[in-house]
């Protein structure tokens, strides 16, 4: 099966917070990069949200699920627990399932990975001389989908490979940090430290 986002979410842009005088717990790319590396459980980890945003910003705010788009980097992630009630900016969109036709953890698979989508988005940024993905180009994307249960199936594949991906990177830099820290040793030793 195959639709465009626009008939699959409610897509909604961020604000111009430029142009805001007061406070707002704004949605911020180290939120984004902590959500699109915190594939985990993060229920014991607390919102770090130190004030409440108006109500004026309620339909700019993000809910659990919601799937956020970077403008600027075209790569999809789940908004987790910690970014909830925060406000995206104009860098970012929001996605809202209409429906349950589409599982998010495939949709995110399907736009990050897919060649599809690459060749969608070349052709519709064709002659821009800066990429950035507009909501405009966005709505009109096609995804195209198996049954659900296909889509569950590769959505969690792809979030456990992205899981994996991440616990070897923390490996990989763990056994950095410990082989520096016992070659500095080792040099400490021999001259007589």
């Amino acid at each position: 099966m195959s639709k465009k986002i626009l008939d699959l979410f409610h897509i909604k842009s961020g604000i111009n917070d430029t142009r805001e005088k007061e406070k707002i717990n704004l949605y911020t790319i180290e939120d984004w990069q902590s959500d699109m590396s915190n594939l985990f459980d993060d229920s014991d980890r607390t919102n770090h949200s130190v004030f409440k945003n108006s109500d004026s910003y309620a339909k700019y705010s993000l809910q659990e699920g919601d799937i956020i788009i970077s403008l600027l980097s075209v790569k999809a992630v789940k908004v987790t627990s910690n970014s909830v009630s925060k406000v995206i900016n104009k860098n970012f969109v929001y996605l809202r399932a209409k429906n349950n036709e589409l599982d998010s953890d495939y949709f995110i698979y399907y736009f990050n990975e897919s060649k599809a989508i690459r060749r969608q988005l070349a052709r519709e940024m064709q002659g821009s001389l800066v990429v950035r993905l507009t909501p405009a180009v966005l709505k009109g994307l096609e995804i195209t989908y198996p049954d659900r249960i296909q889509q569950s199936k590769i959505g969690l594949f792809y979030q456990l490979s992205r899981k994996l991906e991440i616990l070897q990177n923390k490996r990989d830099s763990l056994m950095k940090k410990y082989l520096s820290g016992f070659f500095d040793k080792e040099s400490q030793v021999k001259r007589g430290l």
